[in-house]
């Protein structure tokens, strides 16, 4: 019996250091804002790419819980910066849903890639405009080189996506792009044919 009830305690006392380690991890303390926790932590070694108990990354945590010093430590130690997340989203697309501006443009500084595809080989920028709302988030997509002209599998615009999920502000952000990309390339190509009917009467 002494045997037994030494063996419970041993167990509860290891579930207990377990759950204290568990409130030590990447993921845990971003979420709690403890930065100085985040730094010995990492300076311990901690893998700054290891997911946390719901798959997501520690940047994506700091994406997550508006943590945005958390998220330029974790990329200055190597964090990965174009991870997939829970349903496929990257950190950068968890941003852009959020409407975090601010952590979007960080993570664009540190190479996060907007046209980045999805396995089926649609942009993932097609599946967020199905819940994105916000067209100055639109806007900044479209400053950091998404393509609007693209087309998915179904031979959708990103325009067409936008305004098929009643988002009619974003899609009046790309449709105001697209315009700007035609005219630019009709004035590129009356530049061009004026060059070569002069470089004609030359000859």
């Amino acid at each position: 019996m002494r045997y037994l009830m030494l063996w419970v305690c041993l167990a509860s006392l290891s579930a207990t250091a377990l759950a204290a380690e568990a409130e030590k991890t990447l993921s845990a303390v971003i979420k709690a804002g403890d930065m100085q926790a985040l730094s010995q932590l990492t300076a311990e070694g901690a893998d700054v790419n290891a997911r946390d108990a719901e798959g997501y990354t520690p940047l994506a945590s700091a994406v997550l819980h508006g943590e945005p010093q958390a998220a330029l430590l974790l990329l200055s130690l190597g964090a990965e910066v174009d991870t997939r997340e829970p349903e496929g989203w990257t950190p950068l697309y968890l941003a852009y849903l959020q409407d975090k501006v601010e952590m979007a443009n960080l993570l664009h500084k540190a190479g996060a890639e907007v046209n980045i595809r999805e396995e089926n080989g649609d942009l993932l920028a097609f599946r967020a405009m199905e819940r994105l709302d916000n067209p100055a988030m639109a806007q900044v997509m479209i400053d950091h080189g998404l393509n609007v002209l693209k087309r998915d599998a179904e031979d959708r615009t990103l325009f067409d996506v936008a305004t098929l999920h009643n988002h009619p502000k974003v899609a009046k952000t790309l449709a105001e792009h697209y315009v700007a990309l035609l005219k630019d390339y009709q004035q590129k190509l009356q530049e061009e044919q004026r060059k070569q009917a002069e470089a004609a009467a030359t000859e």
